[in-house]
C-alpha cells in the first residue's frame, strides 16, 4: 500500500506537467543483470527509487550513469560502495508517533503500550526494524514526557503459534484500559485479531492504532 501511494503522488505530479514523461519500472520479475542493461538503453533524466534497498540493487547501473536520483524512505541507508543519491525523502517518524501519544493522551487513557519490530526477515519492507525503533522512541518519549510509562513488545512477524502465543500473553497481562501504538496497519490487525481471541475486549479494554491508512487492511479489519 505505502509503494502504491508513493507512486499515485509521483503520477499526480507528473501529470501535471505535460513536459514530463513518468514511466513505472517493476525489476522484481526479471534479472537485475537484465534490468540494469534495460536502464541503460533508456534515455533517462531521473530515476526515483521507492527504498535504499531499490537503489543498491541498481549498483552497476548508478555507477556507469550520470542520471540525477531520488530515494524515498532510505532510513540511513548503507550507501557505501554506490553513488550517494541526489535526493532523499523519509517519513517524519519522530512526528508521527508523537501525533499517536498526543491522541491517547487527550482521551485520558493512563495506560500505554507500543508494538512494533525486532527483525527484517520476515516483512517485505527496507529497515522495518529501524524504522520500527523510531517510532517506538518517539512514541514512549512523548508518554513519559506526560509522566506515564510505555510497555514494549517486539516481534519478528513471523507469527508462529509460539510467537502468537507470546503477544497473546503480552496483551493480557497490559494494564487496561491501554492504548497501543502499533507499527503499521498490518501489525495493527494482527494485535487486534489475536485480543479478541483471548476474549479482550475493543476499544473498551484494548486500543490500537496503526499507521498508513491502508484501505483494504483498515476496513477489512
Amino acid at each position: 500500500q505505502h509503494l502504491r501511494d508513493k507512486f499515485m503522488g509521483i503520477m499526480r505530479s507528473a501529470n501535471a506537467n505535460p513536459e514530463i514523461q513518468l514511466q513505472q519500472f517493476d525489476y522484481t520479475q526479471i534479472s537485475l543483470k537484465m534490468a540494469n542493461a534495460l536502464l541503460m538503453q533508456m534515455d533517462l533524466n531521473g530515476l526515483i527509487f521507492g527504498d535504499g534497498s531499490a537503489f543498491a540493487a541498481f549498483g552497476e547501473y548508478l555507477r556507469k550513469s550520470r542520471v540525477a536520483t531520488a530515494v524515498i524512505d532510505p532510513l540511513s541507508f548503507d550507501f557505501n560502495n554506490l553513488p550517494t543519491p541526489d535526493v532523499t525523502v523519509e517519513l517524519d517518524h519522530s512526528g508521527l508517533s508523537t501525533t499517536i501519544a498526543d491522541f491517547f493522551l487527550k482521551r485520558g487513557y493512563a495506560n500505554f503500550a507500543y508494538l512494533g519490530y525486532n527483525d527484517n526477515r520476515w516483512i517485505p519492507l527496507d529497515r522495518i526494524k529501524e524504522r520500527s525503533k523510531l517510532r517506538e522512541d518517539a512514541f514512549s518519549r512523548q508518554i513519559e514526557k506526560a509522566g506515564f510509562t510505555c510497555d514494549i513488545c517486539n516481534v519478528t512477524g513471523r507469527f508462529d503459534d509460539k510467537e502468537r502465543q507470546q503477544l497473546r500473553d503480552w496483551l493480557v497481562a497490559l494494564p487496561k484500559p491501554c492504548a497501543i501504538m502499533a507499527f503499521w496497519d498490518r501489525l495493527a490487525r494482527d494485535a487486534t485479531n489475536i485480543a479478541l481471541s483471548a476474549d479482550l475486549r475493543i476499544p473498551e479494554q484494548i486500543a490500537i492504532m496503526g499507521t498508513d491508512n491502508d484501505p483494504m487492511m483498515c476496513t477489512s479489519s
